[in-house]
């Protein structure tokens, strides 16, 4: 083809690219654009044959999803536009391809499958580039869904956790701090802002951002094992195996709960509990070997101090005694306020009747700040004499307008160990099988 041919084919070739036929009309052109024919006046077109192309292409073409990349950056074309943020959202489905193709390899004794750097592609894509477009949530059926801003923080964060990384992250704080502000009930982005802190070493900010994470989503499991990360539990041992056991209990499939169980059982090892140590070490090889995964070199570490011919023992027992220990250092971490009790309400007959699972009428009393903030406890579940005077002065935490933690008095932080809250830990070490190392928040 001459020029004005090739600019012609190119100029009709974006239809039938988006008609189903991208990776033909792509095969075509790129002859042309290495021999560097292709006429800037048509690099617009062929960027979005090139789009095309990628989303056309089948999910396991790692490698030439990668050379298209690399074509489209040789082009210039205008950014930042649409046609960049689309791009960008081609890499970030190669970058999920790649690392699914990579897992399924897991076991393989075959090559090493290709990988695909989306740090890497970002710096050469250029984050100025983002569009408002980029940073917008979509909503399908009342629900919404993230951003490419969101998607785009989720991979580069778990690109820079791998195991082997030595890549700077440096260019995404501005992005992920901007979407904090943007997103604030974001517990995922809270966890990876504290992620990019505990890599740079500041583990106090790390611990801080994931316990305002945990706040908003309690029951995501990954954030305790987050918190397990950036806090030095080594002298507190029974807080450590609570907050893995929060981790181990959040929902997942278990095959990926595998470090977890390991974490678990390297505790229990270091205080010769070695009949639980051996029941998760027991349990990740059940779940690893039907796989064909290859068992971690801490398991054979582990299984070394094992004492041969020993039984094991289920731990869940102690996990179930020790969680609230977790819930406890999460909630010592919120503010103290300052109340007294205004207000005691007993029961009526009628109430009683309507809830006949009560053994005996249940005591409320009414506490107001001195901003004249109402917060409604059941006295018993702070362990209080029901029949404290009314003017009696606490000092509480609130999560969600729910008392959380309570301690008669006003006086400045006593310290944890006096605080008194529902589900309050009563495990002991002959319970638990550890001792009691430090209380929470020390």
């Amino acid at each position: 083809m001459n020029d004005q041919e090739l600019r012609t084919f190119i100029s009709n070739g974006v239809d039938a690219a988006k008609g189903g036929e991208a990776l033909n009309v792509y095969n075509a052109v790129l002859p042309y654009h290495e021999a560097g024919h292709v006429a800037e006046s048509s690099h617009y077109a062929f960027g979005w044959i090139i789009y095309y192309a990628l989303h056309q292409a089948p999910k396991a073409e790692i490698e030439g999803r990668k050379r298209m990349l690399a074509q489209y950056l040789k082009l210039h074309t205008p950014r930042p536009h649409k046609l960049h943020s689309m791009i960008l959202t081609e890499a970030i489905r190669l970058y999920k391809d790649a690392a699914d193709v990579a897992f399924r390899a897991r076991s393989s004794k075959g090559q090493r499958p290709v990988s695909f750097s989306i740090i890497r592609f970002l710096k050469l894509w250029d984050p100025a580039n983002l569009r408002e477009g980029d940073w917008r949530r979509k909503t399908v059926e009342d629900k919404d869904l993230s951003s490419t801003v969101e998607k785009l923080i989720t991979i580069c964060v778990d690109e820079l956790k791998g195991e082997r990384s030595a890549l700077n992250g440096d260019q995404l704080i501005p992005i992920i701090d901007r979407a904090c502000e943007m997103f604030p009930d974001s517990a995922n982005l809270l966890a990876q802002r504290a992620t990019l802190h505990r890599l740079n070493g500041h583990k106090e900010e790390s611990a801080a951002l994931v316990r305002k994470a945990l706040l908003l989503a309690p029951g995501k499991g990954f954030l305790w094992a987050d918190l397990v990360a950036s806090l030095d539990l080594k002298d507190n041992p029974r807080l450590h195996v609570a907050m893995l056991a929060k981790a181990l209990w959040g929902p997942g499939p278990e095959h990926m709960k595998g470090r977890i169980r390991l974490a678990l059982a390297e505790v229990w090892c270091r205080y010769e509990s070695y009949a639980r140590a051996l029941w998760e070490l027991t349990t990740v090889k059940d779940v690893y070997e039907p796989l064909g995964w290859h068992l971690p070199s801490e398991y054979d570490r582990l299984m070394e101090k094992i004492p041969e011919d020993l039984d094991v023992s289920d731990p869940t027992d102690a996990y179930v005694r020790l969680m609230p220990l977790a819930d406890e250092e999460l909630y010592c971490h919120l503010p103290e306020i300052v109340v007294r009790k205004t207000f005691h309400k007993v029961p009526t007959r009628e109430e009683v009747k309507r809830f006949k699972s009560y053994i005996e009428p249940c005591i409320a009393w009414r506490l107001n700040d001195d901003a004249g903030n109402a917060y409604w406890i059941q006295p018993h579940r702070f362990d209080l004499d029901p029949e404290m005077p009314i003017g009696s002065v606490f000092t509480i935490r609130v999560h969600k307008g729910r008392c959380v933690k309570l301690r008669p008095g006003a006086d400045p932080n006593p310290g944890p160990a006096k605080d008194s809250g529902a589900g309050k830990d009563s495990g002991t070490s002959k319970d638990t099988g550890i001792g009691d190392g430090h209380q929470p928040g020390k």
